[in-house]
């Protein structure tokens, strides 16, 4: 009974994970929720080995346990993603115990991969809670609020699946490895009915209130340029002014596009340019050299400012404040 009921909750978890690799959207991010759907797959294999082949070499658990070690990380990288965090090579660290657990589980014995389910146990609540805070507090301007109520489904019920899973390890009996693959099975069933049923939260259907959220990007990317005055910062890019605002960098993209008719290198220099003409107009500058104004205005190189000012104003810097001062 219990390798069916494990082999219907693997099956589902494989064959949702591979639905989720086969779309074009989102592939970045629907990366994440297969690899955790197929870690959730080879944990719970673990225990169709184990109860089905009790005399199976110890190799079988470990490899259940080194699928446990990824489902936190995984998580809480997905979550992350989904709430406009780019990846970052960084992010890797998180997969250390996993790596160790591959390195170590060919030299241990029983005893030691119990206490390693004990550590990987505690390892997995603590990311669940970090990516319940995560999305809790996250703050959404664009109109995908929708999607948090997504997130905070999948994390209860990565959450039930741990809580499962720690009833077996305090409970190692028939009873306890039911439990957990039943309530693994019902877990990942309502996962995927629940996230197919409502397929923006997957597959990049987002569209209902986009012309809201352009709006309110507009605004704050007008306001960033106007008030905070971001195009000083010489290495500004699309990821950094995602980050500020807390969004997806390809809807920054499209509003820039959309309401300001202009790429985003055209809007930071032009931004630049008037930056830069206000400074050459300022009597108490008059002494400063043009290219100290430049940096400070955001360019990074003499080269990449006398371009665009010539490009914006038509005519050269010492042009533009000879003409002033006539």
């Amino acid at each position: 009974m219990i390798s069916a009921v494990s082999a219907i909750a693997i099956g589902n978890s494989l064959f949702f994970g591979s639905y989720l690799l086969s779309v074009k959207k989102n592939s970045r991010s629907n990366l994440f929720l297969a690899l955790l759907l197929f870690a959730l797959a080879l944990r719970i294999g673990k225990s169709v080995i184990a109860v089905a082949f009790p005399e199976a070499s110890n190799i079988f658990p470990a490899m259940g346990l080194v699928g446990m070690s990824a489902i936190g990380p995984l998580l809480f990288l997905y979550i992350r993603f989904e709430s406009g965090k780019e990846q970052d090579m960084r992010d890797l660290i998180h997969f250390v115990p996993a790596l160790f657990l591959i390195l170590t589980m060919p030299f241990v014995g029983e005893y030691t991969l119990y206490s390693f389910y004990q550590f990987i146990a505690a390892q997995m609540l603590v990311y669940i809670a970090i990516s319940l805070v995560h999305t809790v507090r996250k703050k959404v301007e664009t109109g995908l609020l929708a999607n948090r109520r997504w997130l905070i489904n999948l994390i209860i019920g990565i959450a039930l699946i741990w809580l499962a899973f720690f009833i077996q390890l305090t409970l190692d009996s028939f009873l306890s490895y039911f439990v957990a693959t039943t309530t693994a099975a019902v877990v990942l069933y309502v996962l995927a009915f629940w996230a197919i049923k409502r397929q923006k939260v997957l597959f990049g259907k987002r569209r209902k209130n986009v012309s809201i959220a352009v709006s309110q990007i507009a605004e704050s990317i007008r306001i960033l340029f106007e008030e905070e005055h971001v195009y000083r910062q010489f290495d500004l890019t699309l990821n950094t002014i995602a980050e500020r605002l807390g969004v997806r960098p390809y809807l920054v993209s499209q509003t820039i596009n959309e309401n300001f008719q202009k790429s985003l290198p055209e809007l930071i220099n032009e931004y630049r340019v008037a930056d830069m003409k206000h400074q050459l107009c300022d009597p108490d500058k008059k002494d400063i050299s043009i290219e100290a104004m430049a940096y400070d205005s955001g360019f990074a190189t003499p080269s990449a400012f006398y371009a665009s000012f010539k490009k914006f104003t038509g005519m050269t810097p010492g042009q533009f404040r000879k003409e002033r001062y006539q």
